[in-house]
């Protein structure tokens, strides 16, 4: 943990947004350091400016599940959106479910059903 931890900042620091998600990533879950879920939120940030896709699926669930902040699920559904727009699976997997049971946004089966068939299509081979 500790030379993940000290790679992930010297490349960090680099301006490397893998890493800065990373650290986000090592706030989030403790590993290293103290937990903080705002410190989390702060990284993913961070990385989601320099366009990491990871990121905005971190700051994703982390909308969902209230990490840091409040639940706020269009917000949710903006990262999920966002990402899933530049090719995150996960991304449009955590779509199709909140089209499907209507979570910060309207309930739709059809735009469910098509985003589950988009992750197959495109899915692992």
């Amino acid at each position: 943990n500790a030379s993940a931890l000290a790679m992930f900042t010297a490349a960090s620091k680099a301006g490397v947004a893998s890493a800065i998600n990373g650290l986000g990533y090592m706030h989030l879950h403790g590993i290293g350091m103290p937990q903080s879920a705002s410190q989390a939120r702060k990284y993913f940030s961070k990385a989601a400016e320099a366009n990491n896709v990871d990121a905005l699926y971190n700051l994703g669930v982390m909308s969902l599940r209230g990490q840091g902040a409040n639940r706020e699920f269009q917000l949710a559904l903006k990262h999920f959106t966002s990402a899933s727009q530049r090719g995150h699976l996960q991304s449009l997997h955590k779509l199709a479910q909140m089209h499907l049971h209507g979570i910060g946004t309207q309930k739709s089966c059809q735009k469910a059903v098509k985003s589950f068939m988009a992750v197959t299509l495109r899915g692992p081979r």
